[in-house]
């Protein structure tokens, strides 16, 4: 006698078939005829909550799985407030600074960080803030390719449930004076929705130095260059999460006058603790390395004649180190002269990109224009 179940299943297996598209149509035809209430107002069903809280947590878990953690140095955490406390607190509140209610009435409602950011391993934190999150308001990083940026701020969040409203503001305001406006400035002038984005919250001023290692040092560049760089954070033909947002809220007109204010300013030299072969650094810096093809740095950067490209003779070891790596990795190659040093960043060793760094660090630009005008 044949089993029951074959019969069955010939008999059941069209309707099964059918099941699928019939779901599909139905779903198309509820979302067509507008039954669906997406106001923000009208929320979300507990159990929708509680599906989207889920496929949120466990993709999040499962892309950010492959990101390897560096070590995070306290360095970074001035820069991540920063910017943080410029782009960010906003929606997501900061220790001292609520979340602002317009943004509070978002759905899904933006979670207070300093509660939340603890529930979220190192690398999660990176990855949301790197990638952002589709149907959320939550935006990708500006800067396209500068996963190294995001890192501050993975290393703030990972410090904000534990930090104070003092720690945090002296991180976040930098070597900005943010004062609270009087009140004839609040009836005149206003008070803007985004907290006031200041140069010196990151860049070094005629007092301080700047407020990381990891942040360029702008006082003494020539005019040309800090125009040319400027112009091109504004159209994203050089790549930051930082910088993009703040040049492109510029006016034409302001561009000459920062890069005449910042090409005048005498910054005071930040102590260098980067470690590197200085003497490999220096015949780098004054022959470069004909095996590899590397031509003298200071060939370009430092003649009077190539007023557009960068000093490099004391700026930081951790910044330069930061741009060769990128690089050497693809990034920063939209023009000409990303393209040029594109190619000479991937003929040095990673050693080279360290000594190169260290001792760059370690001179100032008059020590670099010495000895480039003293070589063979």
């Amino acid at each position: 006698m044949s089993s029951p179940w074959p019969r069955r299943l010939r008999r059941w297996l069209p309707w099964a078939l059918l099941v699928p598209p019939a779901g599909i149509i139905v779903a198309v035809l509820v979302a067509w005829s507008g039954a669906i209430n997406i106001a923000a107002t009208a929320g979300h069903p507990a159990w929708l909550e509680s599906f989207l809280a889920l496929a949120m947590r466990s993709s999040v878990r499962a892309h950010s799985s492959a990101v390897k953690v560096p070590p995070l140095d306290t360095d970074l955490l001035p820069l991540g407030a920063a910017h943080f406390h410029g782009s960010c607190a906003i929606c997501h509140g900061a220790p001292g600074q609520p979340v602002n209610p317009t943004f509070a009435h978002m759905l899904p409602h933006p979670p207070p960080l300093q509660e939340h950011a603890s529930r979220w391993r190192t690398g999660e934190l990176y990855w949301l803030a790197f990638h952002g999150l589709q149907y959320t308001g939550m935006p990708a990083w500006s800067g396209a390719g500068r996963g190294d940026e995001v890192w501050a701020v993975a290393a703030l969040l990972r410090e904000l449930p534990s930090m104070d409203v003092s720690t945090y503001q002296a991180y976040a305001a930098g070597n900005a004076t943010l004062e609270t406006p009087e009140p004839h400035q609040l009836v005149q002038d206003g008070t803007p929705i985004f907290p006031t984005a200041t140069c010196d919250r990151c860049h070094g001023t005629a007092e301080a130095t700047a407020v990381s290692p990891y942040v360029p040092r702008l006082g003494g560049q020539s005019r040309a260059y800090l125009l040319r760089a400027l112009r091109e954070y504004r159209v994203d033909q050089r790549q930051s999460g930082f910088m993009e947002p703040v040049a492109a809220a510029l006016q034409e007109e302001n561009l000459a006058g920062l890069a005449d204010y910042y090409a005048a300013l005498a910054e005071p030299r930040q102590p260098s603790t980067f470690a590197g072969d200085l003497q490999m650094g220096r015949t780098l810096a004054l022959a470069g390395d004909a095996q590899r093809d590397v031509p003298p740095c200071l060939s370009c950067h430092g003649e009077p004649k190539r007023a557009d490209v960068p000093r490099l003779a004391g700026q930081s070891g951790q910044y330069l180190e930061q741009q060769l790596l990128l690089w050497q990795a693809g990034g920063r190659g939209q023009t000409s002269h990303g393209r040029l040093m594109a190619r000479v960043a991937q003929r040095l060793s990673i050693t080279q990109i360290k000594a190169v760094s260290a001792y760059f660090a370690s001179i100032s630009a008059e020590d670099g224009l010495a000895q480039m005008e003293s070589a063979p």
